[in-house]
């Protein structure tokens, strides 16, 4: 399929067809609205990148409106047709489930702040705890991005230092 800049592939909110996208040459922009906020994001998809792909195999309506940058071209698949795609690609699976699992962990944020049943430091101590649960149970690997995670979100901790010297320990068991 064949769009010229400013044509739009799909509104956000549309549920007229359940297909999966794949740009194959050009660039579309990808505007999505931050849930919550209010605000709008806006994104570039380039070529060898698939959209359209959570309401594709979901059947629920586009969270995304999708307009072409330019002269673009895009193959267009069913949602079985994308099945027959993921069977043969292990990777693209993950690259997937990784995107819906960043998405997850947005959404729960922004609940959490909407509805305010979680402070900053029993986020803190949870995660903590996490990281500690899975050395004590000789998941080092676990454990080492766990504890990366922890000073990533929390670079103020007052256990920071603790956690870098066992995060230097766990460096070496993973070895």
């Amino acid at each position: 399929m064949n769009f010229r800049k400013g044509n739009v592939v799909y509104l956000a909110s549309e549920q007229r067809d359940n297909n999966i996208f794949l740009l194959k040459k050009g660039k579309m922009l990808k505007k999505t609205q931050l849930l919550g906020s209010g605000s709008s994001k806006q994104e570039v998809v380039n070529p060898g990148e698939f959209f359209g792909i959570r309401s594709g195999i979901l059947g629920v309506p586009r969270e995304e409106t999708i307009q072409s940058y330019g002269d673009s071209q895009v193959y267009v698949f069913t949602p079985n047709e994308f099945d027959l795609i993921l069977k043969k690609n292990i990777s693209l699976i993950i690259k997937i489930l990784i995107a819906f699992s960043n998405d997850l962990r947005r959404i729960h944020k922004v609940i959490e702040k909407k509805i305010g049943i979680r402070d900053n430091d029993e986020m803190e101590k949870k995660m903590l705890d996490i990281a500690i649960h899975y050395q004590n149970d000789k998941k080092y690997k676990l454990a080492l991005y766990t504890y990366k995670q922890y000073l990533s979100s929390f670079p103020n901790s007052p256990n920071r230092k603790s956690v870098e010297t066992l995060i230097k320990k766990l460096n070496k068991i993973v070895r």
